[in-house]
């Protein structure tokens, strides 16, 4: 399984490649080569490339990295905890439930 590092609204670390969020389309590609598929829609002016076992989603036809998508063969952690273990999501959930039942995305 791939293991990703997340920092987030910053960059996803893949094993080998890091992809930065507001890095451009021209440039994933200078550093790291042509994506394995690559998806243009000119409705929603997004173009997805698919890397690495990610979606890299770009907005307004390549110009800014807005969003980088984990599939499920990923193993992605933030602040060192697996993302996808109970454990995370409930060590999560306690240390922001002084924010108020309203608020909380963790039920």
């Amino acid at each position: 399984m791939n293991d990703f590092i997340i920092t987030p609204f910053e960059s996803v670390r893949t094993n080998s490649e890091m992809f930065r969020l507001d890095a451009t389309f021209d440039s994933i590609n200078q550093e790291w080569g042509e994506a394995s598929k690559i998806l243009i829609d000119n409705i929603l002016r997004q173009t997805t490339e698919y890397r690495s076992a990610c979606e890299l989603i770009y907005e307004n036809q390549g110009k800014k990295l807005k969003a980088v998508v984990c599939n499920k063969h990923t193993n992605p952690t933030l602040n060192g905890l697996p993302v996808f273990s109970a454990e995370s999501i409930a060590a999560w959930k306690e240390q922001y439930d002084d924010a108020g039942n309203q608020y909380s995305g963790l039920k």
